[in-house]
C-alpha cells in the first residue's frame, strides 16, 4: 500500500520542510513581542502571570514606577533571534535578583573598612535637658560585616512566558510554516 503526491502538494511539501530549517523570521517577531512584553509588565507594574506588585518605598515617595526609577533596567533588554530560538536578555547584574528575588544574607557576608569619620553627637546640659549644640566626636577607621543583600528583594518576576504567549507564538509558528507569513 501507498501514497502518491500530485506535483503541487509535493511542491507545497517541499517548501513547508524548507520553512521548517531557517525559523530565523517569526523568531525574530517572537523575540520582539517577548521584550515588548518585559516592557509592558514593567509598565503595568505586574508579573509576567498577571500578579500585581507591590509599590516600592521609592515610588510611594516620590510618586513614580516601581523598577522604573533611572530606565537603566527598562531600556537595557536586547532581543536576538536564529534558525532555531527566540532570545531576551540583558547585561544589568541586578536585573536576575530583582526578577527571582533574595532572601536576607543569600549571597553571603561582605567585609569592607570604614574610613575615619566625624559624628555628631547630642550633647545633655548638666540638668539633663538636651543642649542645642551637638558634640563632635571622630571615629577611627574599622572593619564592618555585613549580609548580603541586608534585606528580603521581592520577586517581581517580570520576565517568563505565560499560556496565552505560549499560544501566540505556536500560532506565530503555525503560520509561517504553513502560508509563510
Amino acid at each position: 500500500m501507498g501514497i502518491r503526491t500530485s506535483g503541487t502538494a509535493r511542491k507545497k511539501l517541499r517548501e513547508i520542510l524548507k520553512r521548517c530549517k531557517n525559523l530565523k523570521e517569526p523568531m525574530t517577531r517572537i523575540a520582539v513581542d517577548m521584550k515588548n512584553e518585559i516592557r509592558g509588565n514593567i509598565d503595568r507594574e505586574h508579573s509576567f502571570d498577571g500578579v500585581k506588585w507591590k509599590k516600592s518605598k521609592r515610588a510611594k515617595e516620590q510618586g513614580g514606577k516601581t523598577l522604573k526609577d533611572t530606565g537603566r533596567l527598562y531600556n537595557s533588554f536586547r532581543n536576538t533571534a536564529g534558525r532555531n530560538y527566540a532570545r531576551v536578555g540583558t547585561n544589568v547584574i541586578y536585573a536576575r535578583t530583582l526578577n527571582q528575588g533574595a532572601d536576607k544574607g543569600e549571597f553571603g557576608k561582605v567585609s569592607f573598612t570604614v574610613r575615619q569619620h566625624t559624628r555628631r553627637v547630642k550633647r545633655y546640659k548638666k540638668n539633663g535637658e538636651l543642649a542645642k549644640t551637638k558634640r563632635k566626636i571622630t571615629v577611627r577607621s574599622h572593619s564592618r560585616t555585613a549580609k548580603v543583600p541586608w534585606g528580603d528583594i521581592p520577586k517581581y518576576r517580570y520576565m517568563g512566558i505565560n499560556e496565552n504567549m505560549k499560544r501566540k507564538y505556536i500560532a506565530i509558528l503555525t503560520k509561517y510554516i504553513i502560508k509563510g507569513r
